[in-house]
Parts: C-alpha cells; sequence; structure tokens
C-alpha cells in the first residue's frame, strides 16, 4: 500500500493559493506537516503582518505549527527564513520589505511538533532518542537569535501507553 502525500510541499502553486485564502481569511494558525524545507508560500504565511508592537518587540499575526521527524528540518523551522526567499518575496510584492526585515529576525516557527515513530510515515526514530536532539536545537536556536523561552516544542508518536507519555515528560518536563 503506497502512503498518501499531502499534495501542498509538491504543488506549489497549490500551496501558493492556499497561502493566499488562509491570508485574505486571516487565518492564524496553520500546520506545516511533511515539510521537508521551507517554500516561499509557508514563508510568506508566516511574515505576512510581522511589525514591532508598542514595546518595540517583533509580533506575529499567523503561527506556524511545524510537525518535523528530522532534526534538519527542524532547524530550518526554528530559524529566520532564508534572506534570499525573503528578499524573492519583497521583490514579487507578496511581503512588504518590513515584514521581511522582521523575519530576518525571528524563528519562522515558534511552535514544534517532534513527530516519533508512530508506525507511519515518519523516519522511524525513536522518540527517546528525537525529542532530546530536537530540544538542544531548540535551545541552540533560541541562543543565537538571543530570544531564549520563544520555541515551544512538543510530541507526538510513540505516545499510546501511560508510561510512554509518562517518559515524554520525563524527557522534557513542562516549563511555566
Amino acid at each position: 500500500m503506497g502512503r498518501q502525500h499531502h499534495p501542498l510541499p509538491n504543488e506549489p502553486a497549490l500551496e501558493e493559493r492556499v497561502a493566499d485564502l488562509y491570508i485574505r481569511k486571516n487565518l492564524r494558525f496553520v500546520e506545516a506537516s511533511a515539510f521537508m524545507g521551507l517554500t516561499p508560500a509557508i514563508v510568506r504565511y508566516a511574515c505576512t503582518g510581522l511589525h514591532l508592537d508598542p514595546q518595540g518587540n517583533i509580533a506575529r499575526k499567523r503561527f506556524v505549527f511545524a510537525k518535523v521527524s528530522r532534526p534538519e528540518v527542524a532547524t530550518r523551522f526554528m530559524s529566520p527564513p532564508p534572506a534570499d526567499m525573503l528578499r524573492a518575496l519583497v521583490e514579487a510584492g507578496k511581503l512588504t520589505a518590513e515584514e521581511a526585515r522582521l523575519g530576518a529576525r525571528v524563528p519562522l516557527s515558534t511552535d514544534i511538533t517532534v513527530e516519533a515513530d508512530s508506525g507511519g510515515h515518519t523516519d522511524n526514530r525513536p522518540l527517546v532518542a528525537l525529542l532530546p536532539t530536537i530540544l538542544a536545537l531548540r535551545d541552540e536556536r533560541e541562543t543565537a537569535l538571543g530570544m531564549p523561552g520563544t520555541i515551544r516544542v512538543g510530541a507526538a508518536g510513540g505516545l499510546g501507553t501511560p508510561s510512554s507519555v509518562a517518559a515524554a515528560f520525563a524527557l522534557a518536563p513542562p516549563t511555566s
């Protein structure tokens, strides 16, 4: 049996139309699942509406919840979008210069779901190995950006029993 793939990462025109719709309808929260890298549409969605609040902090209008099962993909979502992608979006009139400037200073996603092996389409990595790796990457990215406490990490997959849920909490106790 073949795996059913979500069409968006492999169909840029469709992904672009979906991003247009979500921005136009002011959808504030989107999950990015099965992405292997960043696309112009997900970057545009996340960066559209970035602004400075009255205290001078970067504020978001839209949030991307990235579901990842690989450290290199997590790193992309926990980092600012690539400068060349931001520049191309400004040149195409899809982001303002200010949105791109602010987007270059913050992680694309502040919410990461670590999807461990669940017997499905993941990379067969056990949560006990994958979650600490992603947490360490999160700490590294927050330090590099000077934004501690910015990126939240949760877990999914391999959590079919109470003891596995307890193990996930032991790996990453909730923060206040």
